[in-house]
């Protein structure tokens, strides 16, 4: 390890510094693929903006949940988003446990996503329906060659049974009148249903089957939903259908996949096993680390050890939402994972994560390596004593290219509560759609999270005074906790006490980078920041540092930008370019804060390295 000491060497912020002439223009650098972050790139998902009820017409204050974005065909500056809509007249009589009847809406953007329209109704809670009590939670797909949009959702009607219908509406703007399928359901849970899905795929060979059995000795199975819909290449003609199903013996939760030519007609792979997996895709074992064996080299745990616990209470129970997006030659699933079959449960962890594979009848998907290992997004920590627990945490992902930039974009929504406890209700500024783009950078971990058996963030990161007994509270740790981040993610804490505990360079935190030879992405300069804020509404200054080293440890140049924080709304500070010398083989990134008696907070960290 490079020495600590030269930590807090020649620390003059770029203002005061030494004037170096500027690095010459260059191009980009080419966008990160899912690819370069898989395989361990130096690339990772950097918030871009978020979608709230605050800032979308019409919308309630669920607005973000079961929703989506979607391009428009051939019109890279023209966006939707299908989401639901809640609070809609409730039929007579109510439906059953459904208090709130909801139905699907859809907004469009001609710039881009900067401004939205009011919504139009695809479709509403109708007395007589499949989707009498409930449209939603699904996915809408443009056919090109037949010019039609097609959605399909999960619905529920008087039968109180979680199906799946369909809808079609001719044309490339998705923005008028839709037509309901005559065969809807056309996904069903009835028991003997030629379209009940879960129960062709769960046979006694399956782990579905085994994992979920009844008293009766029979799968349990069933409630196909959260669809999302994609192509494969080699199998053209159908669409391949992404789902979860859950299980009433255990709560358990899986992935399926499914086909389809027409959205009526369906296979699943014990009918089809030359393109389908005959099994689920996703389950309860794959959080905690799948074992090697029949051909596969087994995939790493997702770093939350408590998943790993003989209690069940505390048991990762496998997925529920997801999405499946293709960039050649890789299929890549992203997924929910939890330990309670409902989210905005108090105590509950309800985590994202990514797979792949290059074949989609693989019923165990790769998992990534460190550093990327999964979680991809944290759910809240509720030991982290936020005022406002979220209602619900990470859900309903989606893995979405922009065609306009060809950014990779992961897409999720959050609801987060206003202060007041588990009971308050939804805060319609901060919950909402959360898009991250992939950015190149060269921090690992740039979101910081703790492992929970300290406060202080995992590795790389390295806190100052490496080894010392920290004072109560810890002077430096790591949260999650959706409302007072900056991004939704996890975040830096400094808690600035006074006399000996006060912050400052000797209560940093580090993390050291190598970019010397081979180094990829190549590049001749960066630029770095951050973003800060004081929790508690105090003033003070956050410093964000990047120091060059050579190969031998000796410190060469020194570059900083500090963020003036008032209060706690978040100061974002971007650094000029800084040339990378020839002779530097590390960067070591750095961040305190000044002052006393206050608490401060950093985040969405980043050094992007430049060609």
């Amino acid at each position: 390890m490079i020495a600590v000491a030269a930590a807090m060497a020649d620390t003059r912020p770029l203002a005061d510094a030494v004037l170096r002439p500027s690095p010459p223009p260059v191009e980009p650098l080419r966008a990160p693929t899912l690819d370069d972050w898989f395989s361990g790139g130096s690339a990772d998902f950097r918030f871009k903006t978020r979608l709230t009820a605050a800032t979308m017409p019409s919308a309630d204050a669920q607005f973000g949940s079961g929703a989506h974005l979607t391009p428009a065909p051939g019109d890279p500056s023209t966006w939707y988003v299908f989401g639901r809509r809640m609070g809609r007249v409730q039929p007579a009589p109510a439906c059953e446990a459904m208090p709130i009847a909801t139905g699907v809406d859809i907004w469009k953007s001609t710039d881009g996503g900067a401004t939205w329209s009011e919504p139009v109704t695809l479709a509403a809670p109708t007395e007589g329906t499949p989707w009498n009590c409930f449209a939603g939670d699904g996915d809408a797909y443009y056919d090109d060659t037949t010019q039609t949009w097609h959605y399909l959702a999960q619905c529920r009607g008087r039968d109180n049974l979680w199906n799946g219908c369909h809808w079609t509406r001719t044309g490339s703007d998705p923005m008028g009148d839709w037509q309901a399928d005559p065969a809807n359901p056309v996904v069903s849970t009835a028991e003997g249903s030629a379209t009940n899905l879960w129960a062709r795929i769960c046979h006694p060979s399956t782990n579905c089957f085994r994992d979920s059995q009844g008293p009766d000795g029979r799968p349990t199975v069933s409630d196909a939903g959260t669809f999302t819909i994609f192509d494969v290449a080699t199998d053209p003609g159908y669409r391949y259908v992404r789902f979860h199903g859950a299980a009433s013996s255990n709560s358990h939760q899986y992935t399926g996949l499914a086909k389809t030519a027409d959205f009526v007609n369906w296979i699943v792979g014990p009918d089809d096993p030359a393109h389908l997996p005959t099994d689920a895709i996703f389950d309860s074992r794959f959080p905690k680390g799948f074992p090697a064996g029949d051909g596969h080299a087994g995939t790493p745990a997702w770093q939350e050890p408590h998943w790993l616990a003989p209690n069940s209470n505390d048991a990762v129970i496998g997925g529920g939402g997801g999405d499946v997006a293709y960039e050649a030659p890789w299929y890549y699933l992203v997924a929910e994972a939890s330990d309670r079959p409902v989210c905005g449960i108090p105590g509950a962890t309800w985590d994202l994560g990514i797979y792949r594979t290059s074949d989609v009848r693989n019923t165990v998907w790769d998992a990534p390596p460190p550093p990327h290992e999964n979680p991809v997004a944290f759910s809240d920590d509720s030991v982290a004593g936020s005022p406002a627990p979220s209602a619900c945490d990470p859900s309903y992902p989606r893995l979405l290219r922009d065609p306009a930039t060809g950014e990779t974009n992961l897409v999720y929504s959050r609801i987060i509560r206003t202060p007041g406890g588990p009971e308050a209700p939804p805060d319609v500024t901060r919950s909402g759609l959360y898009v991250y783009t992939l950015h190149w950078n060269l921090l690992q971990r740039a979101h910081p999270t703790s492992d929970g058996s300290a406060p202080e963030p995992s590795a790389p990161w390295r806190v100052i005074p490496a080894g010392a007994n920290p004072p109560t509270p810890a002077p430096v740790g790591a949260r999650r906790d959706g409302y007072r981040s900056p991004d939704g993610n996890g975040y830096l804490v400094f808690n600035c006490d006074s006399g000996a505990h006060s912050c400052g360079p000797s209560k940093a935190i580090y993390q050291d980078r190598y970019v010397g030879a081979g180094t990829d992405p190549p590049m001749r300069s960066y630029v770095f920041g951050g973003k800060a804020a004081a929790l508690d509404g105090e003033t003070g200054t956050a410093r964000f540092l990047v120091g060059q080293l050579d190969d031998a440890g000796r410190w060469l140049q020194t570059d900083a930008v500090d963020a003036a924080i008032a209060g706690s709304d978040y100061t974002s500070v971007v650094s000029q370019p800084v040339a990378l010398r020839p002779d530097t083989a590390w960067l070591r990134f750095m961040v305190w804060v000044n002052g006393e008696k206050f608490t401060a907070a950093a985040g969405e960290l980043f050094v992007e390295p430049r060609p």
